[in-house]
């Protein structure tokens, strides 16, 4: 599924099915007719295998119930994109949350994060 003009794998509706890779992750409220909102964008993967993949981050995430309280008449579902280098995946996580402007979590460049590459992708 396209998400932000980048190809994301999903949806998901259990994360036992998400790879535990490192990643960019978005969680979706998804309506029946196929139109979708980002209630949250996130990022995981750092020192993988021993770290935090997409999985093991979605299911132990802190904002579960900020997720619940903006779903709306949707359902609960997950988009993921593979990436593994961490500096890519902060500038995705920032595009998405600018363009999506997603009710939960927090922007990232917002608490102090430098930009690389002025936000630009690679």
């Amino acid at each position: 599924m396209k998400i932000g003009g980048l190809e994301f794998k999903g949806p998901y509706w259990d994360i036992d099915k998400i790879d535990e890779d490192a990643g960019v992750y978005v969680v979706l409220s998804l309506h029946p007719n196929g139109t979708f909102e980002v209630i949250d964008v996130g990022e995981s993967g750092w020192n993988i295998p021993e770290g935090q993949g997409m999985r093991k981050r979605l299911k132990s995430d802190s904002r579960k119930e900020c997720w619940k309280q903006h779903l709306g008449t949707g359902s609960l579902a997950f988009a993921v994109l593979i990436e593994r280098n961490g500096e890519k995946r902060l500038r995705i996580e920032q595009l998405l949350r600018r363009a999506y402007k997603p009710p939960c979590g927090t922007d990232p460049w917002d608490i102090g994060i430098q930009n690389i590459n002025d936000g630009k992708m690679a």
